[in-house]
């Protein structure tokens, strides 16, 4: 009897050293990233490139990442750089230009000043400028916008300031439009579809991943051409916009686009809060570039994606801890 109470206590003993170490080993696994577990990314509105490439990032990340939550909201361009820099998000989907702006201090960001808390990340891919109308709508070029309904964007999106800049090539301004009998609406791209097909505006764009499902969508349904830039437009807008560049938008990008399109774009960009722990953040690269064939299945527009291109056009000295270990590893 005394050796089988004995070897009772010893069991129960056992138990309990086992489940509190257990429970200091999850409470120190949990304090590792308890801080970071939850992560936002801002990205684009819904049915543009950033915000579909998001989300498969996001199902990877939580996927592949036992206890990281990922959360996916729509953005656009600057403002996502200044989410980031508060803490509000922890990835950021931004241009090159804003990119730069962002870390220089200049541009759209020189009110505000210099970010403090934002890493660069990784090199995605090209978006181009997309300025498309309706087939008959008798446009030809951004000449003619004088007096026509447009839609820019959200007015976060940094395609609204852009726009404006070529405008101002024409000496048209937003104020102008609108003063001749025409309308800017700012809104996002799940919206334009129908604005455009149902006569409600003339003129939709966007700087985002080419195809774009907003595009495609109205595509399907009427027929459509989209709006050029001369080729001292694109000068005047890379000078007026460092980090913009001209681009051609390939034919055949869209069914029945027999021509190329030629337009101005930049790299889309993302940045990373510098609060990120260095770890998690190699983890984070790290199951992206493992996994960059499924994100190409999320959406085509990251075919070009890969190891040599990951950190294209950006500087060593702006990109994240997390990153560079996984570069350096490689």
């Amino acid at each position: 009897m005394k050796k089988l109470l004995g070897m009772t206590l010893l069991v129960l003993m056992l138990l309990i050293l086992g489940a509190c170490n257990g429970s200091e080993e999850e409470e120190s696994s949990d304090d590792g990233d308890l801080e970071m577990s939850n992560i936002v990314i801002s990205s684009g509105p819904i049915g543009g490139g950033w915000y579909n490439t998001a989300a498969g990032i996001a199902e990877i990340l939580m996927r592949e990442i036992p206890g990281l939550n990922v959360t996916v909201n729509e953005g656009g361009g600057y403002e996502n750089i200044k989410l980031v820099d508060k803490g509000d998000a922890q990835i950021g989907y931004a241009f090159t230009n804003d990119v730069m702006s962002g870390l220089t201090g200049t541009g759209v960001f020189k009110e505000d000043g210099a970010t403090e808390n934002v890493n660069t990340f990784l090199s995605l891919y090209k978006s181009h400028l997309q300025t498309v109308t309706l087939a008959d709508s008798g446009i030809e070029t951004y000449a003619d916008f004088g007096d026509k309904d447009i839609l820019p964007g959200e007015a976060s999106y940094a395609t609204v300031q852009h726009v404006e800049k070529i405008l101002n090539y024409y000496d048209i301004s937003y104020d102008s439009i609108r003063e001749n009998g025409g309308s800017v609406s700012y809104t996002g791209y799940s919206d334009m579809t129908g604005l455009v097909k149902d006569g409600h505006a003339d003129v939709a764009i966007g700087m985002t991943a080419a195809p774009s499902g907003f595009i495609m969508e109205l595509n399907a349904q009427d027929d459509i051409k989209f709006v050029e830039l001369e080729p001292e437009v694109q000068e005047y807008i890379q000078e007026e916009v460092p980090g913009i560049v001209p681009m051609d938008m390939p034919a055949g990008t869209y069914d029945g686009q027999d021509e190329g399109v030629s337009t101005v774009g930049s790299y889309t960009n993302l940045v990373m809060s510098s609060e990120v722990p260095e770890d998690l953040a190699y983890k984070i690269t790290k199951v992206i570039m493992e996994n960059r064939d499924e994100l190409e299945e999320v959406d085509s527009v990251l075919s070009d994606f890969n190891e040599d291109t990951m950190v294209e056009g950006l500087e060593e000295q702006d990109l994240h801890p997390g990153v560079l270990k996984y570069l350096d590893e490689k």
